[in-house]
């Protein structure tokens, strides 16, 4: 039986081989690199939300780590560069002299101490000037306020709705 298409085979492996080839060519024309890496505290547990900053050739970028610990920073400058790191509670770190190279990434694990806890409390007031000699004793009813009473008028009833002059003896 003849072949009615001889080159099939080695057009699909030609193919093939292209495109696996194609993201090869798209990095040979970079002309940039990266700075990569993980934060962790003392116990080497992930510090995610650490404020990134990176200064150099460029113009400077911020980012944050993830909840890994981890951050990229891509198509960066050739160069050196200071990294700052920050996070509330822990001491900032700088790293100077990070170098960028093309078609690389920089790995950075940085690790972070706590930073130590100064508090400045400052309390100012006046204290409140009181009367102590003249002590007042006494409450006014008013109409209104008889009127609403639902049980006979009495005095002994309207002193019962006068808080200090309530009885806690059970009668």
């Amino acid at each position: 039986m003849p072949k009615r298409f001889p080159f099939l085979g080695l057009t699909i492996a030609l193919a093939a081989m292209f495109l696996a080839a194609v993201p090869a060519l798209a990095q040979y024309g970079t002309s940039t690199g990266g700075i990569y890496g993980r934060v962790t505290d003392e116990q080497a547990g992930a510090l995610p939300g650490v404020t990134v900053t990176i200064k150099g050739p460029g113009a400077p970028q911020t980012l944050f780590t993830d909840p890994r610990g981890e951050f990229r920073a891509i198509n960066i400058s050739p160069g050196r560069y200071t990294v700052t790191l920050s996070l509330q509670g822990f001491s900032t770190v700088n790293r100077e002299n990070v170098g960028v190279d093309v078609g690389r990434d920089t790995d950075l694990s940085v690790q972070m101490k706590l930073s130590s806890v100064a508090a400045t409390i400052t309390v100012s007031g006046e204290a409140p000037v009181m009367e102590t000699r003249k002590v007042q004793t006494g409450a006014q009813v008013t109409n209104d306020e008889l009127k609403a009473i639902p049980t006979s008028r009495d005095p002994w009833v309207v002193l019962q709705t006068i808080p200090a002059c309530r009885s806690t003896a059970s009668t």
